[in-house]
């Protein structure tokens, strides 16, 4: 049997078995915000991935060889939900070339997150890869190529990117690009890559608190939010800024410059909030608490001269992002700024090692 999935093979030629994957969100640093079509970012962006908000999918599949198309159920967190059902149908049967054999599964799936969904953490990132995932390795089952997917992450991000830009940049553990950048030669719009080179031990050893301001459902998706920017009077300098931070990030990667660091981080945040109020029509995501939160980390850094900066993704969540080598002192104000802020609630983060498949066996026999 497999190690990682049950397989039956039957009499009459059908298939059916069990896959899963726990896929990791990601946190960008240099902000995707801003595509052309065929899903390709208008600018490159890099994330850090991480390691306990993660999406958990198991997906049951059936294949007959005689059927041209498969249904697909989606169940997250233990409830049907259709919407969610149709957009994936609509990824595989558009994509269905990709993956001719799983296109042909009949597919249930189990999902769930272990943070808030659509609260602006990245819930497609996760889900998103871990579907990339599920389909790559159900169709290396089926053609018998017995291909992994850890041979293939640029095959499995270009994939995900297609069901989710952001997505892409999960595959990796670590530090990921995503876009084509002069800076690095075997950067790609189709795919992520990792940024395993240059980067200063500092880095890997940081974490990330995010603070839930509100698990609430944003009021603007990231689709909408990046088709706006189509007509966005300042998107072309937008892109011209992500490229210059970028410069500026991989060498603060390399040298350890922790200040220029989070000046970088800090910047493409609240350009990042700039560019939605500036769309047609505007939208804010942010709530008061975000933005007191915000004025309470500058501050601390300033008084406590410490290394310690935030992240917003398209939602009001604050990312706080240090160095372990402070996190006693970090936690203390985090623990301050719940108090000032109602008693809001945070997930303890980090820098994680990527995807992981499930093992069923000790399930099935």
């Amino acid at each position: 049997m497999n190690k990682i999935i049950e397989f039956n093979i039957l009499m009459n030629s059908e298939k059916s078995g069990r896959i899963g994957f726990v896929s990791p969100s990601n946190i960008a640093i240099i902000k995707y915000w801003g595509k052309y079509p065929g899903q390709i970012p208008a600018n490159p962006s890099v994330s850090f991935t991480l390691k306990n908000a993660v999406t958990e999918m198991i997906t049951e599949f059936y294949y007959h060889p005689q059927q041209s198309s498969g249904n697909v159920e989606l169940f997250f967190e233990g409830h049907y939900h259709p919407d969610f059902t149709r957009k994936i149908e609509k990824f595989i049967q558009k994509n269905q070339i990709l993956f001719p054999l799983a296109a042909k599964c009949s597919l249930k799936i189990q999902s769930k997150n272990s943070f808030p969904h659509s609260a602006g953490i990245a819930s497609s990132a996760s889900s998103m890869s871990a579907l990339a995932l599920s389909l790559y390795e159900i169709n290396s089952l089926l053609t018998e190529e017995n291909t992994k997917w850890q041979q293939n992450r640029t095959t499995v991000s270009s994939f995900a990117r297609l069901a989710s830009g952001s997505a892409c940049r999960s595959v990796f553990e670590g530090i990921a690009l995503w876009g084509k950048s002069s800076l690095i030669n075997i950067s790609s719009n189709d795919y992520a890559i990792p940024l395993v080179e240059e980067i200063n031990p500092v880095f890997k050893t940081f974490k990330d608190v995010i603070l839930i301001v509100d698990e609430g459902t944003k009021s603007v998706s990231s689709s909408s939010g990046h088709a706006l920017m189509e007509n966005n009077p300042y998107s072309a300098s937008r892109y011209l800024q992500a490229n210059k931070n970028l410069e500026q990030l991989l060498f603060a990667f390399k040298t350890g410059e922790l200040d220029l660091f989070c000046k970088i981080s800090e910047n493409e945040a609240l350009s990042l909030q700039s560019l939605m109020l500036m769309s047609e029509p505007w939208y804010m995501l942010i709530k008061p608490d975000t933005v007191r939160i915000l004025q309470e980390i500058k501050t601390f850094r300033e008084q406590k001269k410490l290394p310690v900066c935030f992240t917003i993704d398209a939602g009001p969540n604050v990312h706080l992002l240090f160095p372990e080598s402070v996190e006693k002192e970090i936690m203390l104000f985090i623990n301050y700024l719940s108090d000032i802020c109602g008693g809001i609630k945070w997930l303890e983060d980090g820098i994680g090692t990527g995807p992981k498949q499930i093992n069923f066996d000790n399930e099935y026999n």
